[in-house]
């Protein structure tokens, strides 16, 4: 590309603004997305901005604005002669990265002109602070309101009428009416989404259990319905491998068909004919996928580096619907002075939440239960037995708690054979109660700010973690799953 003007200013990027200003003249619908909040002033260099200026006037006229038809405009722009004139133009389309990205490179240029800002503040302040002619209060009063006004201008402020609000309610219930979405993000299951109304985006959805009790099938379960769907997800682990997670995906996959494969087996290598024909069905239908689902397994990752992957991915995807964050627990904290585990953990939640809003999907953070619970003779949780519950309990829109009675139940198997011989009458009561719970888990809506709390039913199949709805169950049903029909007897 042609040289800028060279400048030694800190705090500017000239190359983040050639990126962003290339990938807007190569695709001018990524105007809308930074039209609220980037203006001419946020750009360093001079003919930037007035190239902004010009391209954002015409594409607010429904005009096209390239190199092409800015030539014209910009024919005796000594500034831009400088930098090489209509070549200058054409260089920035023809190096413009994915446009995709533009919104990324139009932030960078946002946010260094109010560090440049913040920088002259401060340097004018340490000027004046010695001055003694200059009263005390006066300087104080002077600069306080000169720091709102950057903080206010730095600000993105998306103000909503009402009429704007009422608007988007009405096409909500039409879309709903006519079957054509605004139902919000769905869970796949059925019961689930009925009672929770849909996930929007911008919403922290906290998936809290157990180990053993499904957290992370329930994600999983979620992101790939997500991506069947047409759907964007991804999905960051912080204790399973890259593979862990496809042993798991391809036996979800073939259940979805109704076709068994045991996640164990399988990383045995071990495969009957079936097994053999159902795994091969599968990584053909999950090749399908692939623009659809992006799997991180690199571990110790900080909640700013999980954003900053999101980010990443998002691009790659052209989109991002759901994202999950499997465990809160394995997050690496960033502990400042004096922050307790508890301080540090909220962040991470107030982030999750933030990162919700900014990346325009619902979050999935996953967490464990302290053990307050397992004190209890029923152990189904609470909400108040989240681990670090405060920050997490307070930041959550959604709190579902998956819990199988069923694990339980086999860890306190009573001895099977009386003295003589005979099956103990309190065997049998046991195998009578972990037959009408075997196969079966409960997602235990716990909080949920715009729907209805309650537990909700489903089919657990333990070989593949996969989870479905039972038919004829309703909410808040007591009816169970068919154990034989779905995993087969218990023992």
């Amino acid at each position: 590309m042609s040289e800028t003007r060279e400048h030694e200013v800190p705090g500017v990027n000239i190359e983040a603004e050639q990126a962003f200003l290339g990938a807007l003249l190569y695709e001018n619908e990524i105007y809308e997305d930074v039209s609220s909040w980037l203006k001419p002033e946020h750009f360093y260099e001079a003919v930037h901005a007035r190239m902004y200026k010009a391209a954002a006037a015409r594409i607010a006229e429904g005009k096209i604005a390239d190199a092409v038809t800015l030539k014209n405009q910009f024919d005796d722009d000594e500034g831009l002669e400088e930098l090489g004139g209509a070549i200058y133009l054409a260089d920035l389309m023809r190096e413009a990265p994915d446009p995709r990205a533009g919104p990324e490179y139009a932030r960078t240029v946002y946010e260094l002109s109010y560090r440049r800002s913040l920088s002259d503040f401060g340097q004018s302040l340490a000027k004046e602070a010695y001055d003694t002619r200059i009263k005390f209060d006066d300087l104080v009063d002077s600069y306080e309101t000169q720091f709102s006004q950057i903080r206010d201008l730095g600000a993105q402020v998306d103000f909503v009428t009402v009429t704007e609000g009422l608007t988007r309610i009405r096409e909500r219930a039409a879309e709903r009416e006519a079957g054509t979405g605004g139902g919000g993000l769905k869970t796949g299951l059925r019961a689930l989404d009925d009672r929770l109304g849909g996930l929007s985006a911008g919403d922290l959805l906290v998936i809290a259990g157990d180990s053993g009790m499904g957290k992370t099938a329930l994600a999983d379960n979620i992101a790939y319905n997500v991506a069947r769907a047409g759907g964007f997800a991804y999905s960051w682990s912080g204790e399973m491998t890259a593979v862990q997670k496809m042993d798991r995906l391809i036996a979800l996959d073939a259940q979805s068909r109704d076709r068994n494969l045991d996640i164990t087996r399988m990383r045995k290598g071990i495969f009957n004919a079936n097994e053999r024909e159902a795994f091969e069905e599968a990584e053909r239908s999950l090749a399908g996928l692939d623009p659809y689902l992006l799997l991180d397994c690199q571990r110790g990752l900080s909640i700013s580096e999980i954003r900053a992957h999101a980010r990443q991915a998002k691009a790659r995807m052209a989109g991002l619907d759901f994202l999950v964050i499997d465990y809160i627990g394995l997050v690496r904290l960033e502990m400042e002075r004096g922050q307790t585990k508890a301080d540090a953990m909220g962040r991470v939640a107030w982030t999750a939440k933030e990162m919700g809003g900014q990346l325009g999907c619902v979050v999935a953070l996953l967490s464990q239960l302290n053990r307050g619970n397992k004190s209890r003779e029923n152990k189904r949780p609470q909400q108040g037995d989240v681990k670090e519950s405060g920050a997490i309990e307070e930041h959550a829109d959604v709190i579902v708690f998956p819990y199988r009675e069923e694990y339980w139940l086999r860890k306190n198997e009573p001895q099977k054979l009386e003295s003589g011989g005979d099956i103990s009458s309190k065997w049998r009561d046991w195998h009578d109660e972990l037959m009408a719970v075997a196969g079966r888990i409960e997602i235990i809506s716990g909080k949920v700010r715009q729907g209805e709390e309650g537990t909700d039913r489903f089919a657990y199949n333990a070989p593949s973690c996969a989870i479905k709805d039972i038919p004829g169950v309703s909410l808040d049903s007591e009816q169970s799953p068919p154990v034989s029909a779905y995993e087969g007897e218990p023992f």
